[in-house]
């Protein structure tokens, strides 16, 4: 059975080397940011529903996201990949990932996963996100 694309999509064949280590890196990078996303919105909230907060525990709070960052770091050193070797994070830098596909459709799928920040993949928001460096405005200031 041959999949067809809708109209105005398209999609891109990939081959990966060594697809299952590409893709546990991917999950665990996302399991890892997710953790340190969850972290950044509970002291978000801690400091808005509180007119003062004890000092003691935004410290807290503040050195457990830093270590969080940190082994994050050293994951990515890692490649994210476990029991591995330090390889200062080559063997993700040399794979290239790409989205699938690129549609003007407005894709529900994707505004869940973005928490509603980006409703359509197309032509005009891939380069942006895809972006390796700051813009030119940003990077002259």
């Amino acid at each position: 059975m041959n999949f067809q694309p809708p109209p105005g999509v398209v999609t891109v064949p990939i081959r990966l080397n060594r697809p299952e280590d590409v893709k546990t890196a991917i999950d665990n990078l996302e399991a890892k940011v997710l953790n340190v996303k969850r972290g950044i919105e509970e002291l978000l909230l801690s400091l808005d529903a509180q007119d003062k907060v004890s000092w003691p525990a935004f410290t807290a709070k503040c050195s457990s996201l830093a270590s969080d960052l940190s082994t994050l770091q050293a994951n990515m050193r890692k490649s994210l990949l476990t029991n591995s070797n330090e390889d200062n994070g080559e063997f993700i830098k040399n794979q290239l990932i790409l989205p699938h596909t690129i549609s003007p459709d407005v894709n529900p799928h994707l505004m869940a996963l973005t928490e509603n920040r980006v409703p359509v993949w197309n032509h005009e928001t891939a380069p942006s996100f895809l972006r390796t460096k700051l813009a030119p405005l940003i990077e002259d200031e």
